[in-house]
């Protein structure tokens, strides 16, 4: 190994954190660098980045974050504050995809709530969705998922 190789390598090392459970990198942090994700979340969602979104709003919600309206909590990001600050590695494409199958999953609700957040329309071309979880409809998925794993034990498969 070059010396040059070598000390590339010496710098990499010493720009991830080993101190912690989880390893981060100094100089690429987001927003939400840290957040443990459940693989049976994942697998519920179908989509280990899904479960990072309903991760993040979950843990929102218990943190007391977020707007109420009408006696519920919403989040209003732009898919662009979604990428830089959920899942940077992603893009506004793919993170409008992740968005879209949470809500055609019934996980999470969208509505475009600007005049019920701000109590006026000044502006009308603001097309910010809201979203929030819809905890009901997760459950109900985490029920088929555990019927669907059952079925597959009491058929023999592993």
């Amino acid at each position: 190994m070059s010396q040059t190789h070598a000390a590339i390598m010496t710098q990499a090392v010493r720009k991830i954190n080993f101190d912690r459970p989880v390893l981060t990198v100094k100089g690429l942090e987001s927003k939400y660098d840290n957040v443990p994700i459940s693989n049976s979340l994942a697998i519920v969602l179908g989509s280990y980045q899904e479960a990072l979104i309903v991760q993040l709003i979950h843990s929102w919600i218990r943190e007391g974050q977020g707007i109420v309206i009408d006696g519920k909590p919403w989040f209003d990001k732009s898919i662009k504050d979604w990428v830089n600050e959920v899942l940077p590695s992603s893009s506004t494409w793919k993170m409008r995809s992740y968005m879209n199958s949470l809500v055609n999953k019934g996980v999470l609700e969208r509505q475009q709530l600007y005049k019920q957040h701000h109590g006026h329309n000044l502006s009308p071309k603001n097309r910010t969705y809201y979203y929030r979880l819809d905890y009901e409809r997760l459950s109900e998925l985490v029920k088929v998922a555990i019927q669907a794993q059952n079925l597959n034990h009491a058929g023999g498969e592993e």
